[in-house]
């Protein structure tokens, strides 16, 4: 089999409502802080490695978060939709982005600086609790998406999910579910 057959056999699933309520409790909270803001098709939201932070809301469109492997390739970890909020991981530790955002169409979304959160986790401390659970409740379905695609007795291995390995994905009909939360795209291969 193929990667990309892989990829396409294990195709995520809808988010748990839970994440998408997460999600929608944290818009909610976080309205009086946010700025429009558009980013056309192809554009940076960040680096890997850069520190000074964006948290995401989208509107429309959709955003690709990977890293580039030391042979260039990229592997896709999560596609953020419509009402998805995401890009607040170094404003909970204070590190850097671990890995790209890449607005894989046009995108319209409601962003915020880590001095904004900041002062809306100050004016209302449940702003982070709710980052905290949505935050939880990704890295559970990561577990779970691992545990889904390992094989007893077989060692996975992350294989790109980019278009043309070189992290310009081409998305090729992949998670579009509108409004159900981020996409887990990490695939997994078998090497025996």
């Amino acid at each position: 089999m193929t990667p990309r057959e892989l990829l396409e056999e294990s195709e995520p699933q809808t988010a748990d409502t839970s994440t998408a309520a997460l999600a929608g409790q944290a818009r909610t909270l976080l309205a009086p802080w946010f700025k429009s803001r558009r980013f056309p098709m192809g554009t940076l939201l960040w680096h890997e490695g850069e520190t000074s932070g964006t948290l995401v809301a989208i509107r429309t469109g959709r955003v690709k978060v990977y890293r580039l492997l030391p042979n260039g390739r990229a592997v896709t970890l999560f596609l953020f939709g419509p009402d998805d909020i995401f890009g607040f991981l170094p404003f909970l530790d204070g590190r850097a982005y671990p890995a790209y955002a890449q607005a894989m169409e046009d995108v319209a979304a409601e962003v915020m600086p880590r001095s904004d959160l900041l002062e809306a986790i100050k004016a209302r401390p449940d702003v982070a609790l709710t980052l905290f659970s949505l935050l939880g409740r990704r890295l559970r379905e990561a577990f779970d998406r691992v545990e889904a695609l390992s094989t007893p007795g077989v060692v996975p291995i992350a294989v790109s999910s980019s278009g043309d390995g070189h992290g310009h994905g081409h998305g090729h009909g992949h998670g579009h579910g509108h409004g159900h939360g981020p996409r887990s795209t990490l695939s997994m291969s078998r090497v025996s």
